[in-house]
């Protein structure tokens, strides 16, 4: 296919381009619109890694959040990445809410 940048094997293949503006050209910049509060942590997601479970057994990581002071919480989302040796795992993975949760 045209434009491919991929090989059959799945390894990338390098190319060239053409880079439009000249190399001499300066950098443009821009400021933030607002206070940047946009980038003001609020708080931390935490959980801690387990290491060396046995195969077969049932694993419970605590996931918490740490909020600032003065700040709430109106939702939360967040992606548990599980990574093993690659053995599948023998039923999904679920997520039980502590009870204080809605």
């Amino acid at each position: 296919m045209a434009g491919d940048r991929w090989s059959a094997g799945g390894l990338r293949i390098p190319g060239n381009t053409a880079l439009s503006g000249s190399a001499n050209t300066p950098a443009t910049s821009s400021s933030m619109a607002g206070d940047g509060s946009a980038w003001f942590r609020h708080g931390v997601l935490v959980a801690l890694s387990q290491e060396n479970v046995k195969p077969n057994s049932t694993v419970e990581v605590p996931v918490y959040i740490k909020v600032k002071a003065g700040n709430s919480l109106a939702g939360l989302q967040f992606r548990a990445y599980i990574d093993g040796d690659g053995s599948a795992l023998e039923q999904a993975a679920t997520f039980v809410p502590s009870a204080g949760l809605a």
